[in-house]
């Protein structure tokens, strides 16, 4: 835990957690599944707990981050 610690600035537990809060979020996008079927897939005891960390890390609960994830228009660059 203390070369995890040293090397990379974060626990192991913490890394842990982090990813599985980015595999929550890009399910979140990409797929229509519930949020109680994201936080099974990815881990998380229940939907509390995974909305809890999602919000504390993306300032967003699971269901505005949905929201703005598929709501948003698609980039037009280059599109002239």
């Amino acid at each position: 835990v203390r070369l995890f610690n040293r090397h990379l600035g974060i626990t192991p537990m913490r890394a842990l957690w982090r990813a599985r809060v980015e595999a929550a979020v890009r399910l979140l996008g990409e797929t229509g599944l519930s949020i109680a079927e994201i936080a099974d897939r990815t881990g998380f005891q229940n939907p509390f707990h995974l909305s809890r960390l999602v919000k504390r890390s993306c300032r967003l609960s699971p269901r505005e981050l949905r929201h703005r994830v598929w709501n948003t228009p698609p980039c037009t660059a280059g599109r002239d």
